[in-house]
């Protein structure tokens, strides 16, 4: 049939397009398509894409169609124009959705297809739309996970002359994920460990999906390690373990941890080191006051400092390089704060002091004149415990002095010698 006969048909009005009609099937074309013949013994083409899935068509079937464009060309060989089964089906579900909804409606569709921005929905048959920014209370990164879910909607926008069904699910997503919290709160404990998934990663942390609810890890507690970057401990999608450290039922939020789930290496901190021990550790990070360095793994100590070298330090980058392996001494322990003291210095000899010149002749001045004090001392020390009374004075003095006076025996015979003699 050519070209020119079907545009007359039209011109006829024998048959307009969006016309209602009847067709019969006469033939299947290689499962592609149907041959149907047309109430005035017109034939037409019925694509399968023009029949709804699951809708099960075979020769001799007979059914309504609506005429959707003619057929021009050497492809008018098998009819004259393309019918739909599909979109009739679509028109009249269309016809009965607007009449029996109105704006502000809740309804239940689900969702076909995503589409630049947003999704497509079936609605009671009706074809309808949900842009992304009404999708739900918060940025949807990725559209196709709702793709084959059944969700309730709010009808945004109905109109019948141009076919425009907008559906809003942002305040339902809203009032849902209130009511979802609240209930998944009520399951949780603190100091509960549950495994979740890792949602997003940011600078302070990794936010961790409980099943309906995001918990935050910081990043301090991520490890024992000092961290940097949280995306080199974790990655998204990866399943953890977490212990609930705080839960704010009035706002929503969860404080979670991942290093509470692990043995705390303080506990063999405090069991394997003790005050005095010179240790092999590692530069971690370098302050303006000093440097940490790791003596175990996960437990890092500082080195003040005043306790990096002998010498006097303005940056501790100028000797110290993260990375670096050093000797330390640990100075304290406190273990109720985890807090480490190292020096550095401690376990190093302390370099001898080269003298200038000045200082030089000043030390060899004061060895000599404590030299010649030492020499006079002793010569008066000797003087004084000479034995000759020539050459002491004050050892003959001594000597006379011992000499005048009376021994014991002495004094008792001077004494009997007074009693005899004859009184006066």
């Amino acid at each position: 049939m050519s070209e020119e006969f079907s545009l007359e048909m039209l011109e006829a009005n024998e048959v307009s397009l969006g016309d209602v009609v009847e067709a019969t099937v006469l033939k299947n074309d290689d499962d592609k398509q149907f041959i149907v013949s047309l109430s005035g013994g017109y034939q037409a083409v019925l694509p399968v894409r023009e029949i709804a899935e699951g809708d099960d068509v075979k020769v001799g079937d007979a059914f309504d169609v609506v005429v959707k464009k003619p057929i021009v060309g050497n492809d008018s060989e098998n009819g004259s124009f393309i019918v739909s089964k599909k979109a009739l089906e679509a028109r009249k579900a269309w016809d009965t959705f607007a009449q029996t909804h109105h704006e502000g409606d809740q309804v239940t569709g689900e969702v076909v297809s995503e589409v630049r921005g947003g999704l497509v929905v079936n609605v009671e048959g009706a074809r309808a739309f949900v842009p992304a920014s009404l999708l739900s209370d918060r940025f949807v990164r990725n559209l196709k996970q709702y793709v084959g879910q059944t969700l309730t909607f709010v009808i945004a926008e109905i109109n019948p002359a141009e076919n425009r069904l907008v559906l809003n699910r942002k305040e339902l997503a809203a009032k849902e994920k209130v009511a979802q919290l609240a209930e998944i709160l009520g399951k949780l404990n603190v100091d509960d460990i549950v495994e979740g998934t890792v949602a997003r990663i940011t600078n302070f942390g990794a936010f961790i999906d409980l099943g309906g609810i995001d918990g935050l890890v910081h990043v301090s507690q991520l490890s024992y390690d000092h961290v940097t970057r949280p995306s080199d401990v974790v990655e998204e999608g990866q399943t953890v373990k977490v212990k609930i450290l705080d839960i704010d039922y009035e706002n929503g939020k969860v404080s979670l941890s991942i290093k509470a789930t692990e043995p705390s290496p303080w506990d063999k901190a405090v069991t394997e080191i003790a005050t005095g021990d010179i240790l092999d550790g590692t530069v971690k990070r370098i302050t303006d006051f000093g440097a940490f360095v790791e003596v175990i793994p996960g437990v890092e100590g500082l080195v003040h400092i005043s306790q990096v070298s002998h010498d006097r330090v303005e940056d501790v980058n100028t000797v110290l390089k993260p990375g670096e392996g050093v000797k330390v001494q640990v100075l304290n322990i406190d273990s109720a704060a985890k807090r480490i003291a190292l020096s550095i210095k401690a376990t190093q000899e302390k370099p001898v002091k080269a003298l200038t010149e000045e200082e030089k002749l000043a030390a060899e001045i004061a060895k000599r004149e404590a030299n010649d004090a030492a020499e006079i001392a002793k010569a008066v020390e000797a003087y004084k415990e000479a034995e000759e009374p020539l050459n002491n004075p004050f050892a003959a003095l001594k000597a006379e002095i011992a000499d005048s006076t009376p021994t014991a025996e002495e004094e008792l015979e001077a004494d009997e010698a007074c009693e005899a003699l004859p009184e006066l």
